[in-house]
Formats: C-alpha cells, structure tokens, sequence
C-alpha cells in the first residue's frame, strides 16, 4: 500500500498551475490522441475505504427506482433473473425467466423509466459484491473535480434482448422475426438515449455500455446481422453522447476483430476489452494484430487477459503483458486506458491479490510511454 500511496501523491496533486494535466483532461486527451501526460488507469477497489482512490475514472452506476423490489433473489429492474454458479444475483452467469417469451408481450413491456432520479440519488446493494455501493450523486459530489466521471448503461442492446427474450429465442428471431427485434432494439435505444441525457445532467465527462458481440471463436452473428440491427442504433447513441461533450465506450467480450473497423466507422470513442488477446483473434498475437490493424485509430481500454495471463501467469508475465499493452496501444500521443478488470472474484482472484497489485504498479510505473 506504500507504493500505491506514492503513485497517488505523483498522479493526483499535480495541478495545472504546475504545467501539468489535471486527471480529467488527461483521460480525454487519451482517448482523443491529444498528448496525454500519462496512461490513465480505472481500478474499483472494493478493499479500500475509498472505492476509487486508486483510480483515474469513476464508474457511476444507476439502479433501480427506490420503491422497487425483486420478487425473486437476482431479479432485475428489467424483470429476468441473473443465476450465476454460486447464487449470486450478478457475476458470471446466465439469464433465465425472460420476461419476453412471445412477441405479444413486448406491446405491454413496462421499461424501466432512465429518467427517474431515484435511480441515480439512492445507494445501490450489489449482490455480486455483496457490498453497497454510493448513489451516482454522492460519488458525483465526492470525485467530481478530482476524476473522469463516466456514467454507466448497464447490459445493452444485444447483451439485453438476450436476457428479455432468451439466448436461442434471439438468435433464432435475428433470421426469422427480424422486424420484432429491430422493434425491440428501438425501444432499447431510447431507453438507452434517455440514460445518456441523465448523465450529461449529472455532469457525467462519458458514457460506457455493455454488450458482448463475440464468442470464443467469433461473433455470435453474421456481421450483416450486426450492421443491420445493432450498429445504426449503436450510431444514434453514440451521436447523443457527442452532442453531450461525452465519449461513448463500449464494452465487448469475445473474439470481435472483424466489427472493429466498423466501431471506429461509426465514431466509437474507446472499445474496452477484458480479454484483448481473444479479441484480436484468439490466439497470443491477438495484442499485436489488434495494435497493427487498429493501433492510432481507436482507443483500447484493456487490462491483462483475464482468461490468459492473468489467472495462468506469473508476476512477471503480468508485468511483462502490462507493458506491451502501454506500448501496442499507447503509443500514438494517447490511445490507450488500462482498465483493472472489475469482478476479480470470478475469476477467482480478490481486487487486492498479488496479480492485481502487479498489473497495477506496472501500469503506473511504466505509464509515461514513448509517441510515435
């Protein structure tokens, strides 16, 4: 905790009276490619006192409206249930009970409201984490001057219709429905459009989304899937986003490489990646073709693989990986965001393991990257 406590002192009391970028601006001149002073780090650390003392970004989460209750343990504001291996409500997992079973239910679906502000006002209990978490407003008004706020929406889009209509029901109506989902996909964008004006009203400097594409060998759909239903939506949010002065991140698992060139088409800020060596192919040159394909064109946010590396590595590999990510992704004036994965216990590790503190310290120490 020594270290730690010295990288804070270096990182966060420098000024800009001082010549120096304050912690905000040097996030977004990251993600912009505009000379950042160093690699900008989001760690959640459920270990300290403070969540995100460590960290450059704070991920502010809504939940659900304050007079809501599940009927059921792990039941969602959206009605399905999350069951996970060990009866944790959120984690790695599956959806079960969709709500949407046919297509005549979805005219009576009752959508969460994004613009309730009890959502975003009243302190949120993750079972996952079995921990309670600030409301958005409490962590707006403690990091608010000090950190890049960056506002989250939650499972997304694809990631969403999955668990409201069921994994095979989705991808079966993708061929046969393909009207009902692009009805479905509408109504999830506004409601997703309506979280991303929240934020910008809280003062929110992003946006982040979660919404896998990818399995381990692939995408789950033909890309002209993808570019039909999902990425012209994907496009409208993230113009809402920009509107706003925010960026948009989008979170994506899986093995992803042949979309990426559209995300950045459609002016996609930051693709954050727990797994970048899968998404660049599913092999150990996964980093370096990603870098090659991508490398100055798009922002990575990324940590060690958390399906390599990681869990199988030693410290030295973890040191090793951290520095080649900076290198691959860093190294054109910005374009890189090392992310510490933020659900170490299911993979079975804790936020304050030796692999963490590696990955961490590596990143800091190593953060002022050569510019190409």
């Amino acid at each position: 905790m020594l270290i730690f406590n010295v990288y804070l002192f270096v990182i966060f009391s420098i000024k800009k009276d001082d010549g120096i970028l304050d912690t905000v601006e040097n996030v977004v001149r990251a993600i912009k490619f505009k000379g950042p002073e160093y690699v900008p780090i989001q760690y959640l650390t459920y270990h300290l006192k403070n969540l995100f003392e460590l960290s450059d970004i704070v991920e502010l989460s809504c939940g659900p409206p304050k007079d809501w209750r599940p009927s059921k343990l792990g039941e969602s504001v959206w009605g399905f249930v999350f069951d996970t291996a060990d009866g944790r409500a959120w984690g790695m997992g599956r959806p079960k009970n969709p709500p949407l079973t046919s297509w005549d239910k979805l005219k009576s679906f009752k959508f969460p409201d994004p613009h309730d502000k009890s959502r975003f006002e009243s302190p949120i209990y993750s079972t996952a984490n079995r921990a309670t978490l600030p409301s958005a407003k409490s962590l707006i008004k403690k990091w608010g001057k000090t950190r890049y706020l960056l506002g989250g929406l939650d499972l997304t889009m694809f990631s969403l219709m999955q668990c409201l209509r069921g994994d095979a029901e989705i991808m079966i109506d993708m061929y046969r429905n393909r009207d009902m989902v692009k009805e479905l996909a509408d109504k999830l964008m506004e409601n997703h459009i309506g979280l991303i004006e929240m934020w910008s009203s809280y003062g929110a400097n992003g946006v982040i989304c979660y919404d896998d594409f990818g399995t381990q060998k692939g995408l789950f759909f033909h890309p002209k899937l993808c570019k039909e239903i999902l990425l012209p939506r994907y496009q409208k949010m993230i113009q809402v986003a920009h509107k706003h002065g925010m960026q948009f991140i989008h979170h994506c698992c899986g093995n992803i490489y042949e979309i990426i060139e559209s995300l950045i088409e459609m002016k996609l800020d930051v693709i954050q990646l727990d797994q970048p060596e899968l998404a660049g192919g599913g092999d150990s040159s996964g980093i370096d073709r990603l870098g090659k394909s991508f490398g100055g064109r798009i922002c990575f946010m990324a940590g060690v693989d958390i399906q390599g590396t990681l869990i199988k590595g030693t410290l030295s590999d973890i040191e090793s990986e951290s520095r080649h990510l900076i290198e691959t992704f860093g190294s054109y004036d910005g374009g890189f965001i090392a992310r510490l994965y933020t659900g170490p216990e299911s993979i079975g590790l804790t936020s304050d393991s030796p692999q963490y503190e590696t990955m961490y310290n590596t990143f800091r120490k190593y953060g002022k990257y050569p510019r190409k």
